[in-house]
């Protein structure tokens, strides 16, 4: 599962541009604040530019064209934008608000970290910036500073659901379950349709091998976002548990579909074909999985698996070592019987 599932707060910036007889430049700007507002961001983008076209040095003009191409995925724009209103401003903290959360979805985990350290200096008690503090140091696998800062962020803000079921999220990582569900059934209590929260909780099911259940919670999840390729790809992982393998392949094949760079939706399809018995499939993509994220869970016990049952020894040996030294019992188990 990714661990970066937030609803991201932008800073809309409206430029002082004098009294009623505007300027060419704030005619565009405020046009394009028009598009922005409603949603119409191609033509936003269009009148931003004309905007910069008049004034190179127009700040707020890139941070709000920047915020039109982070809205439509374009992130490596936005980020390009913003950098170009802090050249001009070095001070100006929504642009780097703004960066920040471009590099969150991004995966930049430490360019976004660096971001919002200079956010912080200016909103020292923010729930938006505990929050995003939150998400980087989990993906950063800095526990004990998430959970810190989403702590601060229920202070500040309690009626949030969101910081509880990231909050479950961390503690799901440090395979804390019964913290999870209990932050899982907090933010039920606030907002009972939320999907994500449906979704930790039936990974929460899954590692404890509640197969029924977890179907059960990411069924609920699916319910409310029926195409969002994370929920796909986990109640494809618990179809795995139930050995319902044609509605694990159909589950976990749409999800790449929707998300081609989810490495655990090629684990759990290497999984697939492991349990079909094309280990040199399954060898294939539990690589892939690998050499996009090496810290996707227990993918060296699943290639040893499939090294071992092609009789390659010295090969699975090194990923049962791997994955032992993660800390997989399991793995464990296996190293000794095989390898040593």
């Amino acid at each position: 599962m990714r661990r970066n599932h937030v609803l991201l707060i932008l800073a809309i910036v409206f430029s002082g541009c004098g009294d009623r007889e505007l300027s060419r430049k704030a005619k565009f700007f405020y046009k394009a604040n028009d598009h922005l507002y409603a949603r119409e961001y191609k033509e936003a983008i269009e009148f931003y530019t004309e905007a910069i076209n008049v004034d190179q040095n127009f700040k707020d003009a890139y941070n709000n064209r920047g915020i039109a191409y982070f809205e439509q995925g374009k992130y490596f724009e936005a980020i390009e934008d913003y950098s170009r209103a802090i050249l001009i401003d070095s001070a100006y903290i929504d642009a780097y608000f703004n960066r920040a959360n471009a590099y969150i979805q991004n995966g930049k985990w430490e360019r976004a970290l660096k971001d919002m350290k200079q956010v912080s200096r200016v909103y020292v008690d923010s729930a938006e910036v505990h929050f995003n503090f939150g998400i980087i140091y989990n993906n950063l696998r800095q526990y004990k500073k998430a959970l810190d800062a989403f702590g601060k962020a229920m202070e500040t803000n309690p009626g949030n659901p969101e910081n509880f079921i990231n909050r479950a999220a961390v503690y799901y990582q440090m395979k804390d379950w019964e913290k999870a569900r209990a932050d899982i059934d907090a933010a039920l209590q606030i907002d009972a349709e939320h999907g994500y929260a449906y979704n930790v909780q039936g990974l929460i099911f899954v590692e404890e091998k509640k197969y029924q259940e977890a179907l059960s919670s990411l069924n609920r999840a699916l319910e409310r976002e029926p195409n969002n390729p994370f929920f796909l790809n986990n109640r494809g992982f618990a179809y795995l548990g139930l050995n319902q393998l044609d509605e694990a392949e159909e589950d976990i094949n749409k999800s790449i579909i929707l998300d081609s760079d989810n490495p655990w939706a090629y684990r759990n399809k290497g999984i697939f074909y492991q349990m079909k018995g094309d280990h040199e499939s399954a060898i294939r993509l539990l690589s892939q999985a690998l050499e996009m994220d090496e810290n996707v869970d227990r993918v060296h016990f699943y290639l040893g698996i499939s090294h071992e049952q092609r009789q390659e020894k010295d090969k699975a040996c090194q990923h049962f070592q791997s994955a032992l030294d993660a800390g997989d019992k399991e793995a464990a188990e296996r190293y000794r019987k095989e390898c040593l």
